[in-house]
């Protein structure tokens, strides 16, 4: 078996990783990251179930539908090309709504099943560390957060 130091590194890479998908994923110029986009649902005369998405730039909140500046808005094209297009999501809403996934326990086995299972394999071993480091353990931790700190630093600099 890996040692839990390994196996914490590898941990802090897959939790990383998901961040990096969860804020490319958010942060991306798409009709789903607008800040006017909606999908309504319709249904035909036969009661078959359509999702239509549409852009609300013009709409007021409240009031009925201008179906005069209505439009279709569906593609990534269409989102690239648009001279309104306004991104919903900030990465720091992101990072927050990521870290209480985290938090929340079902979530965590639904979204991330391969960090609460490295977090059931570290359990032990961390909360062993935890309540009596020795000196090695204390200073592997103090080193790892250190370079997590100036990984951090390094990446905002470049931001």
């Amino acid at each position: 078996m890996k040692s839990p130091g390994v196996i914490y590194r590898h941990y802090r890479l897959v939790r990383h990783n998901q961040l990096l998908q969860e804020l490319q994923k958010n942060l991306k110029r798409c009709p789903q990251n607008c800040h006017y986009w909606k999908e309504i649902s319709l249904k035909d005369e036969h009661g078959k179930g359509y999702k239509v998405p549409l852009c609300y730039l013009g709409q007021q909140e409240g009031k009925s539908l201008n179906t005069s500046i209505l439009t279709i808005c569906s593609t990534v094209d269409n989102a690239q090309k648009c001279n309104a297009y306004s991104l919903k999501n900030k990465k720091e809403d992101i990072e927050k709504k990521l870290i209480s996934d985290l938090n929340d326990p079902k979530v965590k086995f639904e979204k991330y099943p391969e960090l609460a299972t490295l977090e059931w394999v570290l359990d032990k071993s961390l909360h062993e560390a935890r309540i009596s480091p020795n000196f090695i353990a204390r200073s592997i931790i103090y080193l790892i957060a250190s370079l997590e700190n100036l990984l951090i630093r390094i990446n905002q600099k470049k931001a």
